[in-house]
Protein backbone atom coordinates (compact mmCIF):
# COMPACT_ATOMS: atom_id res chain seq x y z
CA UNK A 1 0.00 0.00 0.00
CA UNK A 2 1.46 3.42 -0.95
CA UNK A 3 2.81 5.52 1.86
CA UNK A 4 0.46 8.53 2.33
CA UNK A 5 3.45 10.70 3.20
CA UNK A 6 5.17 9.75 -0.05
CA UNK A 7 1.97 10.40 -2.00
CA UNK A 8 1.62 13.83 -0.43
CA UNK A 9 5.25 14.62 -1.24
CA UNK A 10 4.85 13.60 -4.88
CA UNK A 11 1.67 15.62 -5.18
CA UNK A 12 3.47 18.66 -3.75
CA UNK A 13 6.30 18.17 -6.23
CA UNK A 14 3.89 17.95 -9.14
CA UNK A 15 2.04 21.07 -8.05
CA UNK A 16 5.32 22.91 -7.57
CA UNK A 17 6.71 21.95 -10.99
CA UNK A 18 3.39 22.70 -12.72
CA UNK A 19 3.41 26.17 -11.18
CA UNK A 20 7.02 26.82 -12.20
CA UNK A 21 6.28 25.78 -15.77
CA UNK A 22 3.06 27.76 -16.14
CA UNK A 23 2.45 30.11 -13.22
CA UNK A 24 -0.38 31.93 -15.01
CA UNK A 25 -2.51 28.81 -15.32
CA UNK A 26 -1.57 26.82 -12.23
CA UNK A 27 -2.31 27.74 -8.58
CA UNK A 28 0.50 28.79 -6.29
CA UNK A 29 1.47 25.90 -4.00
CA UNK A 30 0.07 26.40 -0.54
CA UNK A 31 2.36 27.09 2.37
CA UNK A 32 5.15 28.66 0.28
CA UNK A 33 5.71 32.42 0.52
CA UNK A 34 5.50 34.39 -2.71
CA UNK A 35 8.99 35.86 -2.45
CA UNK A 36 10.58 32.41 -2.28
CA UNK A 37 8.43 31.08 -5.11
CA UNK A 38 9.44 34.06 -7.23
CA UNK A 39 13.10 33.10 -6.90
CA UNK A 40 12.48 29.62 -8.31
CA UNK A 41 9.94 30.81 -10.88
CA UNK A 42 12.29 33.43 -12.28
CA UNK A 43 15.33 31.14 -12.16
CA UNK A 44 13.60 28.48 -14.26
CA UNK A 45 12.51 30.93 -16.92
CA UNK A 46 15.72 32.97 -17.02
CA UNK A 47 18.01 29.94 -17.22
CA UNK A 48 16.03 28.31 -20.03
CA UNK A 49 15.71 31.59 -21.92
CA UNK A 50 19.45 32.16 -21.66
CA UNK A 51 20.19 28.60 -22.77
CA UNK A 52 18.04 29.04 -25.88
CA UNK A 53 19.57 32.44 -26.59
CA UNK A 54 23.09 31.01 -26.37
CA UNK A 55 22.31 28.04 -28.63
CA UNK A 56 19.95 29.70 -31.10
CA UNK A 57 21.05 33.34 -31.37
CA UNK A 58 19.97 33.69 -35.01
CA UNK A 59 16.51 32.36 -34.20
CA UNK A 60 16.18 34.95 -31.44
CA UNK A 61 16.96 37.74 -33.92
CA UNK A 62 13.55 37.23 -35.50
CA UNK A 63 11.70 38.01 -32.25
CA UNK A 64 11.32 41.12 -30.18
CA UNK A 65 11.61 40.67 -26.43
CA UNK A 66 7.90 40.04 -25.65
CA UNK A 67 7.50 37.50 -28.46
CA UNK A 68 10.75 35.75 -27.52
CA UNK A 69 9.61 35.45 -23.92
CA UNK A 70 6.29 34.10 -25.17
CA UNK A 71 8.08 31.45 -27.25
CA UNK A 72 10.27 30.45 -24.30
CA UNK A 73 7.23 30.15 -22.04
CA UNK A 74 5.40 28.10 -24.66
CA UNK A 75 8.38 25.74 -24.85
CA UNK A 76 8.52 25.35 -21.05
CA UNK A 77 4.77 24.68 -20.83
CA UNK A 78 4.39 22.26 -23.73
CA UNK A 79 7.61 20.28 -23.96
CA UNK A 80 8.86 17.49 -21.71
CA UNK A 81 12.55 16.75 -22.24
CA UNK A 82 13.73 13.17 -22.59
CA UNK A 83 17.36 13.83 -21.69
CA UNK A 84 19.40 15.28 -18.86
CA UNK A 85 22.55 15.45 -21.02
CA UNK A 86 23.47 19.10 -21.50
CA UNK A 87 24.75 18.78 -25.09
CA UNK A 88 21.53 17.01 -26.12
CA UNK A 89 19.21 19.74 -24.82
CA UNK A 90 19.22 21.80 -28.05
CA UNK A 91 17.70 18.75 -29.76
CA UNK A 92 14.80 19.03 -27.32
CA UNK A 93 14.05 22.54 -28.59
CA UNK A 94 14.08 21.22 -32.15
CA UNK A 95 11.59 18.52 -31.17
CA UNK A 96 9.35 21.20 -29.69
CA UNK A 97 9.53 23.35 -32.84
CA UNK A 98 8.80 20.39 -35.09
CA UNK A 99 6.00 18.77 -33.10
CA UNK A 100 4.44 21.27 -30.70
CA UNK A 101 4.98 24.82 -31.89
CA UNK A 102 1.85 26.43 -33.35
CA UNK A 103 2.13 30.10 -34.22
CA UNK A 104 1.30 31.48 -37.65
CA UNK A 105 3.46 34.52 -36.95
CA UNK A 106 6.65 32.47 -36.82
CA UNK A 107 8.91 32.71 -39.88
CA UNK A 108 8.25 29.76 -42.21
CA UNK A 109 11.86 28.61 -41.95
CA UNK A 110 11.98 28.65 -38.14
CA UNK A 111 12.61 24.93 -37.68
CA UNK A 112 15.21 24.75 -40.44
CA UNK A 113 17.09 27.76 -39.10
CA UNK A 114 17.14 26.26 -35.61
CA UNK A 115 18.30 22.95 -37.07
CA UNK A 116 21.13 24.70 -38.91
CA UNK A 117 22.25 26.39 -35.69
CA UNK A 118 22.09 23.05 -33.86
CA UNK A 119 24.34 21.48 -36.49
CA UNK A 120 27.43 23.20 -35.05
CA UNK A 121 26.66 21.85 -31.57
CA UNK A 122 26.10 18.35 -32.93
CA UNK A 123 29.35 18.20 -34.90
CA UNK A 124 31.45 20.02 -32.31
CA UNK A 125 30.30 17.62 -29.57
CA UNK A 126 31.05 14.50 -31.62
CA UNK A 127 33.67 12.58 -29.58
CA UNK A 128 35.37 11.14 -32.65
CA UNK A 129 38.78 12.52 -33.57
CA UNK A 130 40.08 12.95 -37.09
CA UNK A 131 42.92 10.59 -37.80
CA UNK A 132 46.32 12.16 -38.39
CA UNK A 133 46.78 9.91 -41.39
CA UNK A 134 49.32 10.57 -44.11
CA UNK A 135 47.22 10.25 -47.24
CA UNK A 136 48.68 9.69 -50.67
CA UNK A 137 49.75 12.79 -52.56
CA UNK A 138 47.93 11.95 -55.77
CA UNK A 139 45.22 13.07 -58.17
CA UNK A 140 41.84 12.58 -56.54
CA UNK A 141 40.44 11.45 -59.88
CA UNK A 142 42.77 8.46 -59.94
CA UNK A 143 42.57 7.55 -56.23
CA UNK A 144 39.84 6.80 -53.71
CA UNK A 145 38.82 10.07 -51.97
CA UNK A 146 38.41 9.82 -48.20
CA UNK A 147 35.48 11.81 -46.84
CA UNK A 148 35.75 13.55 -43.49
CA UNK A 149 33.74 11.23 -41.17
CA UNK A 150 32.41 14.27 -39.31
CA UNK A 151 30.99 15.85 -42.47
CA UNK A 152 27.20 15.96 -42.68
CA UNK A 153 25.18 16.84 -45.76
CA UNK A 154 21.88 18.59 -45.08
CA UNK A 155 19.12 19.58 -47.45
CA UNK A 156 17.00 22.60 -46.49
CA UNK A 157 14.00 24.13 -48.21
CA UNK A 158 15.24 27.63 -47.32
CA UNK A 159 18.71 29.22 -47.59
CA UNK A 160 19.19 29.06 -43.83
CA UNK A 161 22.81 30.27 -43.98
CA UNK A 162 21.69 33.56 -45.54
CA UNK A 163 18.41 34.46 -43.85
CA UNK A 164 18.34 37.45 -41.53
CA UNK A 165 15.62 39.73 -40.13
CA UNK A 166 16.17 42.09 -43.06
CA UNK A 167 16.67 39.35 -45.64
CA UNK A 168 14.35 36.40 -45.49
CA UNK A 169 11.95 34.71 -47.91
CA UNK A 170 8.29 34.39 -47.04
CA UNK A 171 7.73 31.80 -49.76
CA UNK A 172 9.71 28.58 -50.08
CA UNK A 173 12.23 28.90 -52.93
CA UNK A 174 11.90 26.54 -55.89
CA UNK A 175 15.42 25.17 -55.42
CA UNK A 176 16.58 23.55 -52.17
CA UNK A 177 19.73 24.55 -50.31
CA UNK A 178 22.44 21.97 -49.65
CA UNK A 179 24.79 22.55 -46.71
CA UNK A 180 27.81 20.51 -45.67
CA UNK A 181 28.68 20.92 -42.01
CA UNK A 182 32.02 19.55 -40.83
CA UNK A 183 34.82 19.78 -38.30
CA UNK A 184 38.40 20.48 -39.32
CA UNK A 185 41.58 18.92 -37.97
CA UNK A 186 42.02 21.95 -35.71
CA UNK A 187 38.55 21.19 -34.26
CA UNK A 188 36.99 24.30 -35.80
CA UNK A 189 33.46 23.95 -37.16
CA UNK A 190 32.88 24.88 -40.77
CA UNK A 191 30.13 24.76 -43.35
CA UNK A 192 29.77 25.36 -47.07
CA UNK A 193 26.74 25.60 -49.29
CA UNK A 194 27.00 23.44 -52.39
CA UNK A 195 25.16 22.73 -55.61
CA UNK A 196 23.26 19.55 -56.39
CA UNK A 197 26.23 17.97 -58.18
CA UNK A 198 28.48 18.40 -55.15
CA UNK A 199 25.70 17.18 -52.86
CA UNK A 200 25.38 13.98 -54.88
CA UNK A 201 29.15 13.58 -54.90
CA UNK A 202 29.20 13.78 -51.09
CA UNK A 203 26.40 11.22 -50.84
CA UNK A 204 28.36 8.75 -52.95
CA UNK A 205 31.65 9.41 -51.16
CA UNK A 206 30.00 8.65 -47.82
CA UNK A 207 29.49 5.02 -48.77
CA UNK A 208 32.43 4.60 -51.15
CA UNK A 209 35.35 2.29 -50.40
CA UNK A 210 36.59 1.18 -53.80
CA UNK A 211 35.82 3.69 -56.54
CA UNK A 212 38.15 6.46 -57.65
CA UNK A 213 37.01 10.04 -57.95
CA UNK A 214 36.79 9.63 -61.71
CA UNK A 215 34.61 6.53 -61.45
CA UNK A 216 32.22 8.26 -59.05
CA UNK A 217 31.91 11.27 -61.36
CA UNK A 218 31.23 8.99 -64.32
CA UNK A 219 28.46 7.35 -62.27
CA UNK A 220 26.97 10.79 -61.59
CA UNK A 221 27.08 11.64 -65.29
CA UNK A 222 25.22 8.40 -66.03
CA UNK A 223 22.58 9.27 -63.42
CA UNK A 224 22.13 12.63 -65.11
CA UNK A 225 21.76 10.99 -68.51
CA UNK A 226 24.86 12.72 -69.86
CA UNK A 227 26.49 10.72 -72.64
CA UNK A 228 29.79 12.58 -72.64
CA UNK A 229 31.01 12.38 -69.04
CA UNK A 230 34.20 14.35 -69.60
CA UNK A 231 32.76 17.81 -68.73
CA UNK A 232 31.35 16.34 -65.49
CA UNK A 233 34.71 14.75 -64.71
CA UNK A 234 36.59 17.98 -65.42
CA UNK A 235 34.26 20.07 -63.28
CA UNK A 236 34.18 17.38 -60.62
CA UNK A 237 37.97 17.37 -60.36
CA UNK A 238 37.84 21.04 -59.35
CA UNK A 239 35.10 20.28 -56.82
CA UNK A 240 37.12 17.44 -55.30
CA UNK A 241 40.17 19.66 -54.88
CA UNK A 242 38.10 22.43 -53.29
CA UNK A 243 36.61 19.93 -50.85
CA UNK A 244 40.13 18.75 -50.06
CA UNK A 245 41.22 22.34 -49.33
CA UNK A 246 38.20 22.78 -47.02
CA UNK A 247 38.95 19.44 -45.26
CA UNK A 248 35.60 17.99 -46.23
CA UNK A 249 37.79 15.44 -47.99
CA UNK A 250 40.81 14.45 -45.90
CA UNK A 251 42.87 12.89 -48.66
CA UNK A 252 42.92 9.78 -50.83
CA UNK A 253 44.12 6.21 -50.86
CA UNK A 254 45.38 4.31 -53.87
Amino acid sequence: MPDPTEQDFRKAQQEFSAYLRDPENNPRPQGLPENRLAVYRNAVFINIAQFLTDNFPRVKEFYDEPRWHSLVRDYIVKHRSDTMCFVELPQEFLTYLEQLREDDNDPPFLYELAHFEWLETLISADPRKLEEHEYADCDLLDAIPVLNPLAQLLRYSYPVHEVAPDNHPQVEPQEPTFIIGFRKRNNQFGYIDVNILTARLIELLASNETKTGREILIDIAAEMGVEDAEPIVTGGASILNNLLDDEVILGAVV
